[in-house]
């Protein structure tokens, strides 16, 4: 008898959680696609408030080697072969990491830029200053293709350090790069749920669509995704979309598969702004903690201002060199990257950038007559993008410490000079 109650009430529960996790009704996801379409083209921008903090660790001689290892391949990669000036670099480098090690906290401001045309071009783009130094990059969402460009911060007047290329990225997507952003978190530092919350992104295109209901009420409808694939694999995203607000998200949280190992990332919506009858975030949080006692950062973005956008949404400026991997096809993680770099594969280009973005048919063209060899100018494996991007030629952005998990910061987030990464992309 106790066990056909307990079978009776297995059963009520597993239909209760399939009722629970029903698929997206047709018309929410209708009224979602509308909502994004119904922007149209326009410049957002906001001002940004951030707040680090992270806790103290141990710098192993393994990690000093591998800090002098990668700045002096930094700096050879620039054409800097005074050995006294790379040990001074290296010298200072290290130092620098040490100090971090012992943990801290930061505050800074940030500009962030978002410019959207009404053929589903967006440039995303954000300048901040630390401690004296000015850091911007930029990432350039198109059909069929992703441009990320990402330099060093430009070096004041008495600092130490050089000022260097700002270099690039671009890698090939399905669709609109907006939609397909997951596999590439490591390169790009922006995901799908900044831009539900900058782009009016419709949630359900992203992480392959595979959205249900957990619940629907007058207030608000709350979806839940978890990602089956990608470098974001086992992740679970959870959406609470206001309907006074015509489906804008309130709440977006970001779990990791392994909590609290994995921590969790909060985007909270104090405020909306409307915009030609489509409500917008106008004031929000982005939080991130990874547990008690472990790094955690709080980014606060205020709306400041709304305008009507003509033309095509631009792409990032001032980028010098590019590296593009668009031949490699879709869905590259960043293990396929790497291996493609220190294979010297030949679809891998790299390429000056002069502002408009070579054809599939320029770049093969480009491909079959370039042979590279090691030292002889192909994409050198430990140089890339987000490799050169401290003032003193460091590795890393943000103050993510090394712990292998999926980078989830926003792009353009000003880098810190003495943080070490071995993710290295």
């Amino acid at each position: 008898m106790n066990h056909m109650k307990l079978l009776a009430v297995m059963t009520i529960f597993a239909f209760s959680l399939s009722q629970a996790l029903a698929a997206v009704p047709a018309s929410i996801a209708t009224s979602l696609a509308a909502r994004h379409a119904a922007l149209g083209s326009v410049s957002l921008s906001y001002s940004v408030d951030e707040a680090q903090q992270w806790p103290s660790r141990t710098v192993s001689d393994s990690e000093v080697a591998q800090i002098g290892n990668a700045v002096k391949g930094s700096l050879v990669a620039q054409g800097v072969k005074d050995r006294t000036e790379i040990a001074n670099d290296q010298a200072a480098v290290v130092a620098a990491t040490r100090k971090d090690a012992k943990g801290g906290h930061k505050n800074f401001s940030s500009k962030l830029l978002v410019d959207i045309d009404a053929t589903g071009g967006v440039l995303v783009s954000m300048t901040s200053i630390i401690d004296g130094y000015s850091s911007s990059a930029a990432t350039r969402f198109g059909t069929g293709y992703v441009l990320v460009g990402s330099g060093p911060p430009s070096v004041p007047a008495g600092k130490p350090g050089r000022n260097t290329e700002q270099s690039g990225i671009v890698l090939s997507v399905v669709g609109n790069g907006m939609q397909e952003v997951t596999p590439f978190t490591n390169q790009i530092h922006i995901n799908p749920e900044d831009m539900m919350m900058l782009t009016a992104q419709n949630p359900v295109s992203t992480y392959g669509g595979a959205w249900s209901v957990v619940t629907s009420n007058r207030d608000a409808l709350v979806m839940r995704n978890t990602i089956s694939s990608g470098e974001m694999k086992g992740y679970v995203v959870t959406v609470s979309l206001a309907r006074r607000f015509g489906f804008a998200p309130e709440t977006v949280v970001v779990d990791g598969p392994t909590q609290p190992d994995d921590g969790e990332i909060m985007y909270k919506v104090a405020d909306y702004k409307n915009w030609h009858g489509v409500w917008l975030p106008g004031d929000f949080t982005r939080s991130e903690n990874d547990g008690p006692g472990e790094y955690a950062d709080t980014m606060h973005f205020r709306l400041t201002s709304l305008s009507a956008f003509e033309g095509a949404a631009p792409f990032p400026e001032n980028v010098a060199k590019v590296t593009d991997y668009r031949l490699l096809g879709s869905g590259l993680e960043s293990q396929d990257m790497r291996e493609a770099r220190v294979i010297y594969d030949q679809r891998v280009v790299r390429y000056t950038w002069d502002g408009a973005l070579p054809t599939k048919q320029q770049l093969k063209q480009m491909s079959d007559h370039k042979q590279y060899a090691p030292g002889e100018g192909g994409p050198d494996p430990k140089q890339d993008g987000a490799l050169v991007v401290g003032g003193l030629a460091l590795v890393g952005v943000g103050l993510r410490r090394n712990t292998g998990k999926p980078e989830r910061k926003i792009a353009g987030q000003a880098p810190n000079v003495s943080d070490q990464d071995s993710r290295l992309i």
